[in-house]
């Protein structure tokens, strides 16, 4: 439990987010108005965001997976009903809070057809087949049970598709949850979404007895252990359940803090994984409406971690490399 603990105190710095968070009157906000995304991926309006999650549930469809009546088109449609009453009604807070992050998740089947659509490997089609299900709000979700299986098989394909989007190798041609390919290293990523800080150190565990096995079957060199702290990062933001806007540079740099923080407390306690694991990936969004445009935002962070660090060349190698692409794909979303 000694991340868990670690990361509970990080989050008393993430928790100056839940201060500079402010209830503001609502904006006169319509459907042209900008959708940010902290990472600078732009969307020039409501409209252009539902015609690419339109797209997307296109692209599921004709893979064979159901999106009529699952979360998906309920998120979509309430989005699309919601920005069509924006110049006319003024939502409650809670209402805000609801759709932001139906937003962040639409986004996240958004990324995975942009990133991956190519891909048609077995193990990928049949984790592709349960993204569409489970509760419509990410607050309905149970810890545990048939109602998670939806949102982990997007966690495990956002994953995949981030590391895609940096340029590198992926496929699923294993039982691990993706696997990438760096200068001729299988590396194995498990992945796990943390429901509680307490349970942090048992996941990551989790995910290491996982690599261990796909190394042992010979279908793995190493392993990265991707873990999301979206749900926890939801709870704290909903401990004011007015407070949906606040300012982006301040709360960029709150949680650049925390994770600057915690990333040290994560290499001390978790290098011991070292070889099988090389790295830990720590994942979160926060939509919240920028209080200086009134533009719904979304910081979305992929923190990496070494777990061997000048203790082992080749993995310290192949740490490197991650983390150029993983900063270089940031820097070109940033200039696009």
């Amino acid at each position: 439990a000694k991340t868990g603990h670690a990361f509970g105190i990080c989050m008393v710095s993430f928790g100056a987010l839940r201060l500079r968070l402010r209830r503001r009157l609502p904006w006169a906000l319509g459907p042209k108005t900008m959708l940010h995304n902290a990472s600078k991926l732009h969307r020039n309006s409501y409209e252009d965001l539902l015609a690419e999650a339109e797209q997307a549930s296109e692209w599921l469809t004709r893979l064979g997976v159901r999106v009529n009546a699952t979360r998906l088109a309920l998120q979509i449609r309430s989005i699309r009903k919601w920005v069509s009453h924006l110049d006319i009604s003024q939502p409650t807070p809670n209402d805000y809070w609801t759709h932001l992050w139906q937003l962040a998740e639409i986004d996240d089947v958004i990324q995975i057809s942009r990133n991956l659509r190519d891909i048609r490997d077995t193990r990928f089609l049949s984790t592709l087949k349960k993204i569409t299900s489970g509760p419509t709000l990410l607050s309905n979700e149970g810890n545990q049970g048939g109602s998670i299986q939806g949102r982990n098989a997007s966690f495990e394909l956002f994953t995949a598709a981030r590391f895609a989007r940096a340029g590198l190798s992926v496929s699923f041609d294993s039982d691990a949850d993706a696997t990438v390919s760096i200068e001729n290293a299988r590396i194995a990523v498990e992945c796990k979404r943390v429901t509680s800080a307490d349970a942090l150190d048992d996941r990551i565990r989790e995910a290491h007895a996982q690599i261990k096995k796909r190394i042992q079957a010979g279908h793995a060199n190493c392993g990265i252990i991707a873990t999301s702290i979206s749900k926890l990062v939801l709870q704290v933001s909903q401990e004011r359940p007015q407070g949906y806007a606040g300012n982006l540079e301040q709360l960029a740099n709150d949680a650049k803090l925390m994770l600057e923080r915690f990333g040290p407390v994560v290499q001390e306690i978790h290098g011991g994984l070292a070889p099988e694991a090389i790295a830990l990936v720590l994942h979160y969004k926060l939509p919240f409406i920028d209080s200086t445009t009134g533009s719904p935002t979304m910081l979305s962070r992929f923190a990496h971690y070494p777990l061997s660090f000048g203790e082992n060349e080749r993995l310290d190698n192949l740490n490197e490399v991650l983390r150029k692409a993983l900063t270089l794909s940031v820097h070109r979303a940033k200039n696009e």
